[in-house]
């Protein structure tokens, strides 16, 4: 039998969708296959043709939105000849406002700390390039510095998501970039 490629990658979503929906109102450990596939409308067999497992599903879903934000920073933002802070900051907030539930679940409370890690780990050459390698610091400082930064630019992305109609992106990244930029002289 063949499967239809189209059917397959919706289903394979339907079940994604399904365990973020889970996944936004409890902790991954209370998760079970079960409620997902309940929740998605298909049996466990469906369930374990795309998955090992409930952290399956969550490491596919991370992997390709660390995938996304590499693609986005290597392809497009560091190759930049001027380096564009707020128009840089307003690409990304674009991108966590299209992944808005993923971003909060992910970067949040309840979050997986290893998740937030690896963001900062593909932005970081990026803020070095704007921000950290200006000064004449020795490594210890860059990496506070860098740490600083990341930290602080994950938690306004989280802040925000919460509730983006309540300040647009086109006012968000002045008020950063005015606020980081006064900061950094």
């Amino acid at each position: 039998m063949h499967k239809q490629p189209q059917v397959t990658e919706q289903t394979k979503a339907n079940i994604r969708q399904a365990f973020w929906e889970l996944y936004a109102e409890r902790p991954i450990e209370n998760i079970t296959v079960k409620q997902v596939t309940d929740r998605a409308g298909y049996n466990r067999a469906t369930f374990y043709l795309y998955f090992k497992d409930i952290y399956d599903v969550l490491q596919q879903i991370e992997d390709e939105l660390i995938g996304l934000l590499e693609k986005l920073v290597h392809t497009r933002l560091m190759r930049e000849s001027e380096p564009d802070f707020s128009g840089h900051m307003g690409v990304l907030l674009e991108l966590a406002r299209r992944y808005s539930l993923q971003f909060q679940v992910l970067l949040g409370d309840r979050g997986d700390p290893a998740f937030a890690t690896r963001f900062k780990q593909v932005l970081a050459p990026m803020l070095d390039r704007f921000l950290v390698t200006e000064r004449a610091l020795t490594q210890r400082e860059a990496d506070l510095l860098r740490e600083f930064y990341l930290s602080g630019l994950l938690s306004v992305v989280v802040a925000w998501l919460r509730d983006p109609q309540d300040m647009s992106i086109a006012d968000l990244v002045p008020f950063i970039t005015d606020v980081v930029v006064a900061a950094h002289l």
